[in-house]
């Protein structure tokens, strides 16, 4: 038995939620497959350890529930898109995946664009589907101009799991908190910036893929070049958009939707723990209730809840 094989093996046994969906596709009952998003706050979070082996396990689940091999080392495409195609992220968002056997494929969209076939073969044969941190108002539209968004679409509804952290995270919620307008963070960037041109930008509300349901915050425990901190921007656009329920990652925290036709939709959060730096991540969710910004702290035990609770906005009978 490879290290790989002997490591992975005991995730996918651990999944009670596997065990009942294989076994109803053994007895020939027709499953709807789990759709799943692993959301983080920042790009390097899914490599952790604790969020890299929840995320094998989901994808190994899937695996099972499909009748494959759910004890092999899953397949996982990366696309680069949101930070052009970085070969140090690229490295550093998916050797986490390489050191536990799973098999690595970069899809480049940025620079050169290949055949719509090629494109539609690497999507549709990923268990795994990571996005890369970076700007997301560029990937999106990138990828809304190739068909790419639908093509991610029709691999998260027949069970991959869709990965990412900052940029990577947006792009699957309807839309979330964006740094992409910052100089520093475009295809090509002005040469020689002052550093107030670098400081003088604004957050923006991006639109994604709209898998998960709420407005998405990554990196809400940090402040960004224009030193304006995250949660502190996010409660600006939250007052701005009432009627949407913000998700905050911090980072070093994961957030993973599950949703299946039919069922209802749940959620748990996983915290990376004293991973690098000691940094444990939380999560939180955000509405606005009464003229205000109301945050509620989730927990970050990996227990599974129910989504409607969540996604529950405050009734809005009396407004102020």
């Amino acid at each position: 038995m490879s290290l790989a094989a002997g490591r992975l093996r005991p995730i996918a046994a651990a999944l009670s939620t596997a065990e009942v969906v294989t076994a109803a596709a053994s007895a020939g009952a027709a499953v709807p497959p789990v759709r799943r998003v692993v959301a983080c706050g920042r790009g390097r979070d899914i490599c952790a350890p604790p969020i890299r082996d929840a995320i094998v396990a989901l994808a190994q689940q899937a695996a099972g529930a499909a009748g494959r091999d759910a004890t092999a080392p899953p397949s996982l495409l990366y696309l680069g898109t949101p930070d052009f195609e970085s070969p140090d992220g690229l490295e550093l968002q998916t050797r986490g995946f390489a050191d536990v056997g799973c098999s690595v494929a970069h899809l480049e969209l940025t620079h050169a664009i290949p055949p719509a076939d090629e494109i539609s073969a690497a999507i549709g044969r990923a268990d795994i589907i990571a996005v890369s941190g970076g700007n997301t108002l560029f990937a999106v539209a990138r990828w809304r101009r190739l068909g790419v968004d639908k093509l991610l679409t029709a691999a998260w509804e027949r069970g991959a799991v869709m990965i990412g952290g900052s940029a990577g995270a947006i792009c699957w919620f309807d839309g979330g908190h964006s740094d992409s307008l910052s100089p520093a963070s475009v295809l090509k960037p002005k040469p020689d910036m002052t550093d107030e041109e670098t400081k003088t930008w604004n957050y923006v509300r991006v639109a994604g893929l709209g898998l998960v349901p709420a407005l998405c915050c990554p990196h809400h425990d940090t402040t960004q070049s224009n030193g304006i901190a995250r949660a502190t921007d996010f409660d600006r656009m939250m007052l701005e958009n009432p009627a949407e329920v913000g998700v905050c990652i911090d980072n070093n925290c994961a957030f993973i939707y599950e949703s299946q036709d039919g069922g209802e939709a749940n959620w748990r959060a996983v915290s990376s723990g004293n991973w690098e730096h000691g940094d444990s991540g939380g999560l939180s969710k955000k509405v606005y209730e009464n003229g205000a910004v109301v945050e509620t702290k989730l927990e970050c035990d990996g227990e599974l809840q129910p989504a409607s609770e969540l996604l529950m906005l405050p009734d809005f009978t009396h407004l102020p």
